[in-house]
């Protein structure tokens, strides 16, 4: 066990690591801040530039289906080699009709009236793709500042673990030495000394774990950051005593707050519309689809003559019987949409969980860092025994 000495020392070592902080590093040392640290994670971490691009994927999605509800042109060409030409006998000579090389052009515009609610329904699906896409790029910079920050903080605890093992190792090095001392002119027994000795052989084996898990702890946070392996980070923020606002909070508030901001329930809610507007689009196949249509044609009957012909029209196209194909396509959308609201239950349920897990650990902290402050002023304040 430790002696009351060493135990004082580290309850002051403890007590003044987590009021005041961290070493300023050295020149070659990158100084870090915390708000630093997160504006490069969320620059360089690789999910954030995943999000970015799914994001864009998205957008050019509601383009692509705006542009199905919008006209479109297309232009054809084609070049026949008439190798042998149709052919007619008038008073008995052979006549050849059409030109060996026969040239057309033709630019068709296509204007859709009636999609069956198709086309629209899509326009609205790419539309909630986008929010859906949006929202999770909103939890991916929650989930990397998150993260960052804990890399951070660990950072900054083990630089101060750092110190409380090293000072401890003082204290019993310290001890170990004016024990060492009494021994020698008789004031002590062998088994303090032994004691003593123990004692630091404990604590060596702390300083140097302390320091391993210092560098891991500085790794993860350079991996976070997206920094070389080369770079030394210090970090310049310190260690403070944060008063939570959301311990003392009612259950039912925070189950609102989780509700209304947490984004795996907002994308859900997206999930569940699209999901509906998934049953339109597969009902859109009963109906019938419309489109006005305009071309213009050009064909050469001669060296230099060309033929133009002009057509305008409307078409339609309705498929009036697939074997029960379409059936099969609205009841699978209709599940999907009965899984989505599943899904959507069971979320909610594992949030409350979350929240009130996350509620009771917040209260147990406050607790425990109230209590340790505690007993560390009152080892710090009792008078000093003299051996």
């Amino acid at each position: 066990m430790f002696s009351h000495r060493v135990r004082r020392g580290m309850y002051a070592a403890l007590l003044g690591a987590l009021v005041s902080s961290a070493a300023s590093g050295s020149d070659s040392s990158l100084l870090l801040s915390l708000n630093e640290a997160e504006r490069l994670a969320l620059e360089n971490n690789p999910r954030m530039k995943i999000a970015a691009d799914s994001l864009v994927t998205a957008r050019a999605k509601v383009t692509g289906s705006r542009a199905t509800l919008l006209p479109s042109v297309s232009g054809t060409a084609g070049y026949t080699r008439n190798v042998d030409r149709n052919a007619f006998y008038f008073g008995g000579t052979k006549m050849e009709t059409g030109a060996v090389n026969d040239y057309t052009l033709a630019v068709t515009g296509t204007q859709p009236l009636f999609l069956g609610f198709a086309g629209i329904t899509s326009l609205r699906m790419s539309e909630l793709g986008v929010k859906t896409a949006e929202l999770q790029y909103r939890e991916t910079q929650q989930d990397v500042v998150d993260q960052v920050r804990q890399a951070y903080l660990a950072a900054v605890l083990n630089r101060s673990l750092v110190e409380v093992s090293r000072e401890a190792l003082a204290q019993a090095d310290s001890t170990l030495a004016q024990v060492q001392r009494r021994y020698d002119v008789g004031a002590a027994s062998k088994f303090e000394l032994i004691r003593a000795k123990v004692e630091v052989a404990t604590l060596r084996p702390n300083v140097i774990s302390a320091e391993s898990n210092r560098e891991l702890a500085d790794a993860n946070l350079r991996m976070m950051i997206g920094l070389d392996s080369d770079v030394h980070v210090e970090p310049t923020d310190e260690l403070e005593r944060f008063v939570s606002p959301w311990a003392d909070m009612p259950y039912d508030s925070l189950l609102g707050i989780a509700y209304a901001q947490r984004t795996d329930i907002q994308q859900l809610r997206n999930v569940e519309r699209t999901a509906q507007y998934g049953v339109r689009l597969a009902r859109s196949s009963y109906y019938p689809q419309i489109a006005a249509f305009g071309r213009s044609s050009w064909q050469q009957i001669g060296p230099e003559t060309w033929d133009r012909a002009v057509a305008v029209g409307i078409q339609l196209n309705w498929n009036l019987w697939d074997s029960f194909g379409r059936r099969s396509q609205v009841q699978q959308a209709r599940v999907g949409v009965r899984q989505v609201g599943s899904i959507q239950r069971l979320t909610e349920q594992g949030i409350g969980l979350q929240v009130e897990s996350a509620q009771k650990t917040l209260h147990e902290a406050s607790v425990s860092l109230q209590s340790l402050q505690e007993l560390s002023l009152i080892h710090i304040s009792e008078p000093t025994r003299p051996y």
